[in-house]
């Protein structure tokens, strides 16, 4: 009990009693108890969830390294067997080269999951690179979609490239590549064999990039979420993937000292817009870059 006590007056002001009051707290101190364990319960939780993310990052990253080797010498084996089963004279050879074709595919895919895992582990430990130099954006495009070429035809689909002439800037060649890469097959594979257009054009200090598909499109309360980590706005057991191709596009955006985001129209399609500082990442530091070597 809690108990409070007051002098009762005569209108002499002479003492003419005492008032007391007791209030039963029992309840009062159990719902502090009870908050304090709920807090406590919490914080525990916290410091459990955070140790089990630096376990997940670690092993993603020791699990990527171990299963890169491996990788490499099988798609060197299954190159050197279908070369040969492209020069053989039988029959079953032709069958057999259709065959190591679709094994590599599939080997190229993993090998691509890999990497994003890898570079998954290096964002989030700080250990991302810039080999900063002159890029000229078009040219870079221009090879990613030489290179995707061979998907976009088994897709169905067409690859578009609009520029007007050459836009060059200060930025790491191989991230740049990536991030087009990763949004180009993105546009593809959602895109439901529709074309992908692709747009880069130079406005003042700024390199524009544009990436629209007439695909499945992305409802309006995922076109943020999507550039999270592990995030989907698809079913992933008929698309597949780990969910983090956006968010390492974001990623290295954002170290290259630009930004990125998406409009779309479910059922219509998508576009992606990608603005970067013609003058690198020093330039600009808005929004805010995870930290980075530059060299």
């Amino acid at each position: 009990y809690e108990t409070h006590w007051v002098p009762l007056r005569d209108p002499d002001g002479r003492l003419a009693g005492t008032l007391g009051l007791a209030v039963d707290v029992t309840q009062r101190e159990r719902e502090a108890r009870w908050r304090a364990r709920l807090f406590s319960e919490a914080q525990e939780a916290r410091v459990a969830a955070e140790h089990m993310v630096r376990l997940r990052d670690e092993f993603l990253s020791v699990a990527s390294h171990e299963l890169k080797t491996p990788l490499t010498s099988l798609s060197l084996q299954l190159h050197t067997l279908m070369k040969r089963a492209r020069q053989g004279p039988r029959p079953e050879d032709t069958e057999m080269a259709q065959r190591l074709e679709k094994a590599q595919r599939q080997l190229h895919k993993l090998a691509r999951m890999m990497d994003e895992l890898l570079d998954v582990s290096r964002l989030a430990e700080g250990r991302l690179r810039l080999e900063l130099s002159e890029v000229d954006l078009v040219q870079v495009v221009r090879e990613v979609l030489e290179r995707l070429q061979e998907d976009a035809q088994r897709l169905g689909s067409r690859l578009e490239l609009r520029a007007d002439g050459p836009v060059v800037g200060r930025w790491d060649r191989s991230k740049l590549e990536q991030v087009v890469t990763n949004l180009v097959s993105n546009a593809l594979k959602y895109g439901a064999g529709a074309p992908v257009e692709v747009q880069v054009h130079s406005s003042g200090a700024l390199a524009l990039l544009e990436v629209t598909d007439h695909g499945i499109g992305i409802a309006p309360d995922d076109l943020e979420r999507i550039f999270g980590k592990f995030e989907r706005a698809v079913p992933v057991r008929q698309y597949g993937g780990f969910g983090l191709g956006l968010y390492i596009v974001r990623q290295l955006v954002e170290a290259l000292g630009g930004g990125v985001d998406a409009e779309s129209t479910p059922g219509e399609g998508a576009t992606f817009h990608l603005v970067l500082p013609l003058a690198g990442p020093e330039s600009r530091r808005e929004p805010p870059a995870p930290p980075v070597e530059l060299h």
